[in-house]
């Protein structure tokens, strides 16, 4: 298990590292069958239950698990955060022909000992993934700059090594700052006074993200805010998490632009480096900036309950279709509590699936893409109600005014 804090380096390190290397590893005895790489999103055990099926053939099936994490913070299922810590611990099994690596951040290292299989390969087989030295971080900037035929003044180097070192999550904000200097190089150099026009270290990201927020229409600029708030969980005595999300459930993102949907506006995050499509599947290019964009924190702060409320319902209605309508289980497994005595129940949350949520099918086990498609939920436009409130019209006016927070034009 590689662990380490967010920006440390564990998914460079598990999929430009580890994956090269085995497969141009002479080691008959590491060279692998197949290789899988598969990031959990909210439903783990129904997405991805076929990659831990070994492939046919010589070797064993490699399978990376990247961003782990997203077991505690996107699926709320408890039985299926058992069932695939369980999956995960199968290729511990002498003839499972399995091996699994797994990539998580050191923050919720805390919850993996909430499970006894999960703590005991913590101490047996973790591998912290620590900050860079000044020759590493050096080494990182001009390395891959030579390789392209480019060149990076010494002492813009030097500049980048002193306030990079040692700061949390510094490679997702180094990345960036390089690309934007390199954007604003002389000629073949990437130079201290294209570093200091793209904001530095500490602010590329940021003066990227509001240069393009303020160019956007009004109406194109509120679509974008639904957007990214989307991709977004709010943590719960944990930090904010990035949340990959299908096409699908933004297709009823509530959208202010009369000519076209949120997929004009979509686009336009991915030209700006905001947003990674890849697939079916849409992400934050960054998870740095949901610390980094002060306008974003904002918006965070203003909406935190209501999306907390948004992302436990959806993960309700998903696992209540899939239990086939099971509404006594899931109502038990999933209350999203309003207040004393009222719930959303998920019957009321399946009549809004039907409106328009589309359910991306399962990854082929045969396929192993870089970035392998994640499903999402969505509720439609209909107005989910609490079965408590069915049950009892007599609704005090902050009840109304949540209810309708709840459908798609009241949430982001």
């Amino acid at each position: 298990m590689v662990l380490g804090p967010s920006g440390s380096g564990k998914s460079f390190l598990l999929r430009a590292g580890l994956v090269p290397w085995l497969r141009n590893t002479e080691d008959p005895g590491l060279r692998p069958a197949t290789i899988r790489i598969l990031t959990p999103g909210p439903r783990p055990v129904r997405d991805h239950r076929k990659l831990f099926t070994p492939a046919e053939g010589p070797g064993d099936t490699w399978l990376v698990v990247d961003q782990f994490e997203e077991v505690f913070t996107l699926c709320h299922d408890a039985e299926q955060q058992r069932e695939f810590v369980g999956l995960v611990l199968s290729a511990q099994e002498p003839r499972s022909r399995l091996r699994v690596v797994v990539g998580m951040r050191a923050d919720f290292y805390a919850r993996c000992l909430e499970h006894e299989g999960l703590a005991r390969v913590l101490g047996e087989a973790s591998l912290p993934v620590g900050p860079m030295t000044p020759d590493e971080l050096r080494e990182v900037i001009v390395k891959p700059a030579a390789a392209a035929g480019l060149i990076v003044e010494r002492a813009l180097t030097a500049r980048l090594v002193v306030e990079v070192h040692g700061a949390p999550g510094a490679l997702p904000l180094l990345s960036h700052t390089l690309l934007e200097t390199w954007l604003r190089r002389r000629g073949r150099t990437l130079t201290v006074q294209g570093y200091e026009a793209a904001g530095g270290v500490h602010g590329a990201i940021a003066q990227t993200a509001e240069d393009f927020y303020t160019r956007l229409a009004p109406d194109r600029a509120e679509t974008a805010r639904h957007i990214l708030l989307r991709l977004i969980t709010p943590g719960d005595g944990a930090p904010d998490t990035r949340r990959p999300i299908g096409r699908g459930e933004l297709a009823t993102t509530r959208c202010a632009v009369r000519d076209a949907g949120p997929e004009t506006v979509l686009h336009e995050l991915a030209r700006a480096r905001l947003v990674t499509l890849d697939d079916d599947t849409v992400d934050l290019a960054h998870e740095a900036l949901i610390t980094s964009w002060p306008r974003l924190r904002r918006w965070l702060e203003d909406d935190r309950e209501r999306l907390r409320r948004h992302r436990r319902l959806t993960s309700a209605s998903h696992n209540w279709h899939e239990r086939n309508r099971d509404s006594g289980g899931a109502a038990a497994r999933h209350r999203t509590r309003r207040g004393p005595g009222r719930l959303f129940h998920p019957r009321a949350a399946h009549r809004t699936d039907r409106a328009g949520s589309r359910f991306p099918q399962s990854v082929d086990p045969r396929e192993t893409p870089a970035h392998p498609p994640r499903p999402s939920g969505h509720l439609g436009p209909q107005r989910a109600a609490g079965a408590g409130a069915r049950r009892n019209r007599r609704r005090r006016p902050e009840d109304d005014r949540g209810r309708h927070a709840a459908a798609s034009g009241g949430l982001p």
